[in-house]
């Protein structure tokens, strides 16, 4: 657990680097994620150098989330570390197929510190329906998660939310495909396997909700 001196030296921190981003937006690489066909996604790497194109939905206390260098790819990418025990969220409504396949794949790292926490969902017909979890996540380097599933509505709300307490949890290149049709590779789905909800892993397929 960060003392009250991390803490503060945490949110200074956070502010020099958002100051710092400035206009560096207008310079930034393009991110993987820009490049892939099909990619429903705006702003899936965070190349704004902002949230734009992203509702945000602040924790009610103690939010801390905001877009920094170096990213997975690209420039910039996405980091989370509300540290009054709740979720900041970002969230973004996409035009989809009712019946149809999606694979959502995204980029998470963990610096290990905890508590810690985040999940990854959809809305649809007002229902949250959460693709994963998981909570005081180990370290690890970028890590490509993916996870399926099938459209009901004709617009489907992608969210993604995380705290971390004493450190930050970072997400990039997100990408959400309409994969209906489209052959799938084997991939072999272990998620939860040795770490109950979490989410490390060198790659994860997970079954369609």
């Amino acid at each position: 657990m960060a003392g009250s001196g991390d803490l503060m030296k945490k949110i200074v921190l956070a502010i020099a680097a958002v100051l710092a981003v400035g206009t560096g937006s207008a310079n930034a690489t393009p991110s993987s994620c820009d490049a892939v066909a099909g990619n429903i996604i705006q702003n899936c790497g965070f190349e704004s150098g902002d949230f734009s194109n992203w509702t945000t939905a602040p924790a009610s206390s103690g939010s801390l989330f905001y877009v920094d260098t170096p990213g997975h790819t690209g420039s910039f990418d996405a980091y989370f570390g509300a540290i009054g025990g709740l979720p900041d969220v970002i969230k973004q409504a996409v035009t989809t197929t009712p019946g149809h396949l999606y694979d959502l794949e995204f980029y998470l790292k963990s610096d290990g510190l905890t508590p810690n926490g985040a999940f990854v969902g959809y809305v649809s017909s007002a229902i949250f329906h959460q693709l994963g979890q998981g909570t005081d996540i180990a370290a690890f380097d970028w890590t490509l998660e993916d996870f399926s599933f099938t459209a009901t509505t004709n617009s489907t709300l992608i969210l993604f939310g995380a705290q971390d307490v004493p450190g930050y949890l970072q997400f990039d290149d997100i990408v959400l495909r309409d994969v209906t049709n489209v052959p799938e590779p084997f991939t072999l789905g272990i998620f939860g396997a040795g770490l109950v909800g979490a989410f490390a892993m060198r790659r994860r397929k997970h079954n369609p909700a």
